[in-house]
């Protein structure tokens, strides 16, 4: 989890960091995911699933702590804001 925290929470928090609409922030996070995969799986070949693991806590915890430093989502709304959900019948 170190590992992961030291390499990639710079590059996460450059992610958030620009209000992407949701097919980037989507294509994005599966690049890094796939970066991660790549890189780790040279320094840990049988922990595939415990990097994994690791990689959506530190993804949450960058989350969290955007939302509380700045009082923004990852999209850009802020914390008191909803977004538009429109629906056909």
């Amino acid at each position: 989890r170190e590992i992961l925290d030291e390499r990639y929470a710079a590059r996460i928090d450059e992610m958030y960091a620009g209000a992407l609409v949701k097919e980037d922030q989507e294509a994005a996070s599966s690049q890094l995911s796939k970066l991660v995969k790549e890189e780790m799986e040279e320094l840990y070949p049988d922990e595939s699933s415990a990097v994994k693991s690791a990689l959506k806590d530190l993804m949450c915890r960058r989350m969290f702590e955007k939302a509380k430093t700045e009082g923004t989502r990852i999209d850009g709304r802020r914390l008191d804001e909803v977004r538009t959900i429109s629906s056909e019948a």
